[in-house]
């Protein structure tokens, strides 16, 4: 009985040794070409290809009273820039301008570049004029044009 247990061990695991994921030439045409499993290799150093990854293209970062917007754009990555001005303005002028007896005569804003990246030449962008609040923990690309 050793014996036979013996035999059927060693037989178990030499067929084991020998089965092979190829199928062979008597068993290649059985198996069709869509249920094959094919591999490519990819060096990203040699092969040229197009990436893209949607968390960057729309990711959104508050940074609450930063000082600093990344604004424009670099090769193939573009930034863009939603900005809010709370201006808490003195009784004294609040009060005239809720009587509507304000006359705004002008405003501005100034941006000014402090850091580039590539061509430091300047470049054309537009300032919008949003009319009602937005809430900057609640907006995203898919509401910009609700505002």
């Amino acid at each position: 009985m050793k014996n036979l247990i013996k035999i059927l061990f060693a037989i178990t695991l030499f067929g084991l040794a020998a089965c092979s994921d190829d199928p062979n030439s008597v068993g290649s045409g059985l198996i069709p070409d869509e249920d094959k499993l094919t591999f490519e290799t990819l060096d990203s150093y040699k092969d040229g290809f197009n990436q893209s990854f949607e968390s960057f293209k729309y990711d959104s970062l508050i940074f609450g009273s930063s000082s600093t917007a990344l604004l424009g754009s670099y090769k193939n990555i573009q930034s863009e820039v939603l900005i809010g001005f709370l201006i808490n303005p003195p009784d004294s002028i609040l009060s005239p301008i809720k009587a509507d007896s304000i006359n705004l005569i002008k405003c501005w804003v100034q941006i000014e570049p402090t850091y580039w990246i590539g061509d430091s030449n300047n470049f054309n962008f537009s300032i919008q004029r949003i009319n009602h609040s937005w809430n900057p923990s609640t907006y995203t690309t898919d509401t910009l044009n609700e505002i």
